[in-house]
């Protein structure tokens, strides 16, 4: 009888690990979600910084990063390759970052990316109005907290 509870203790404390588990995974993978964003935009911040948007002539282009969706699972990093100063079917795609199982991003306004253009870099807000921030949401696909990350007119990335 006693050997029956202690192995019932033991069973009802495993099985509270097990999910405390998958909890704890997807909050790392949410908050390395967030931190790889951060990561890439910075990362192609230092590529317009460096030239490697490149100039054609005396007109300059740049590096982006870019969402298609209001929301999904990935985004990427592109050249821009003509003066438009957004996505297009024309540019580069140099990275596709796909995110974790389990992890989605959510743009907070109309804006879809943000492209540093060199050399200094000029910031250029994607979608958006001279005075917006770019702004996206790093959460989980079953919902919960949100992580934000915002890019403003100079570039600073929170």
């Amino acid at each position: 009888m006693e050997l029956l509870v202690v192995i019932s203790i033991i069973s009802i404390t495993a099985a509270i690990l097990v999910i405390n588990q998958d909890t704890s995974t997807s909050d790392v993978n949410l908050l390395n979600a967030k931190s790889a964003l951060i990561t890439n935009i910075n990362k192609a911040k230092e590529m317009a910084l460096s030239g490697v948007g490149a100039n054609v002539g005396d007109e300059y282009y740049g590096i982006g990063i870019w969402f298609p969706n209001a929301n999904g699972t990935e985004y990427y990093i592109y050249k821009n390759k003509d003066t438009d100063f957004k996505y297009s079917s024309t540019d580069e795609i140099l990275e596709k970052v796909v995110l974790p199982k389990g992890i989605k991003y959510a743009r907070s306004n109309q804006c879809s990316g943000v492209l540093f253009s060199p050399p200094t870099p000029v910031v250029n807000i994607i979608n958006c109005s001279p005075s917006q921030t770019f702004k996206v949401n790093i959460l989980k696909e079953s919902g919960g907290t949100a992580h934000t990350v915002t890019v403003n007119k100079s570039g600073l990335v929170e």
